[in-house]
Parts: structure tokens; sequence; C-alpha cells
């Protein structure tokens, strides 16, 4: 579950591998909000495969890694209790796409504060691995500063090469 307009990631990867893609996700959107949208749809509606990138907002806010990893861990037991596959998105390597490059806000007035975001967001990314039942997609190191134009969101170029590893990770295509 997260967010796309039509060109990112998971839209790309439904095109590759002749997939309907059902997004639930919602930009800006934490793991808590993704659980509750998850179990709602899920009462009503299947799926052949769910792929959950989620925790970004949760490490850049206040909630904790470890309650972002509950939350993710309980998508997965929802997806084991319906026989349904799971695959745990870790996502880029901040260190390389935001660390430096994400701009001070009202919020985090300072680059210092910005740059322990970061840091938070690539440590929740370990703790990721710890979730049990799901097909962990390691964390891709094929990105340059290049590709994103915020520190935060990969561009549409960048989308495609994410979407290729996502599927080989996940398919072994």
């Amino acid at each position: 579950m997260t967010a796309g307009y039509g060109w990112g990631w998971q839209s790309v990867m439904a095109k590759i591998y002749g997939f309907i893609e059902v997004n639930l996700a919602v930009s800006s959107k934490r793991t808590d909000w993704m659980l509750t949208t998850l179990e709602r749809y899920l009462t009503t509606n299947s799926c052949d495969a769910v792929f959950i990138y989620g925790g970004a907002n949760d490490a850049y806010s206040a909630v904790s890694n470890t309650a972002a990893v509950r939350n993710v861990q309980k998508m997965v037991d929802l997806c084991v209790s319906k026989d349904i596959p799971s695959y745990v998105v870790l996502g880029y390597d901040p260190m390389i796409i935001s660390y430096g490059r994400i701009s001070p806000t009202k919020y985090v007035p300072t680059q210092t504060g910005m740059n322990a975001l970061t840091t938070k967001y690539a440590q929740l990314q370990q703790m990721m691995k710890s979730v049990k039942n799901a097909k962990i997609i390691p964390v891709w190191k094929n990105c340059a500063k290049i590709d994103s134009s915020d520190g935060l969101h990969l561009t549409s170029a960048a989308q495609k090469r994410f979407a290729e590893y996502v599927g080989k990770e996940a398919f072994g295509e």
C-alpha cells in the first residue's frame, strides 16, 4: 500500500507483470491508517498479493519505529489469515536520497533535525526486517541523489527502475 499516480512503481510493476493494481494508499498517511484501510478492504474484498510499503511518514513524525513495525506486522498477519501472500517493501536508501537534502520546515527548522529523521527512517527499515511471514524486499541501494528532486520522492525514471527491482526481488524474474 503506497500512493501512486499511474506512473509510480506500483503501476509500472502491474504493467510489467500483467496484474490488476488496486492501490489503497493515500499520500502522507502513516502505518496506523494503512492498517485500518487494509482491514476495511479485506472485509469485503480479496486479492492475490499485498505489497506493503510504509513507515516513512511514521519515521518523519513522532510515531515510534516500534509502533510502525507493529502495524506492518498486523497487516501481514491479516494477509496470512486470509491466505494472501504479502511483501514488505523497505524502499530506497534514505541515506543516499534524503540525508542532507530535505529542506527544514516550520515543524523541523534545522537541517540537523531533518537529518535525524532521515536516520530514524533508515533505522526503521532495518527494524522492518523483523516482520514475520512476509517476503521482505531489501532496501534499494541502486539509487542516486539525482533520483529525487525533493529528497523524499523518486523521479518517474527512478520509479520505473524501482519497480523492476521490486519485481525481481518479489518474483525472481
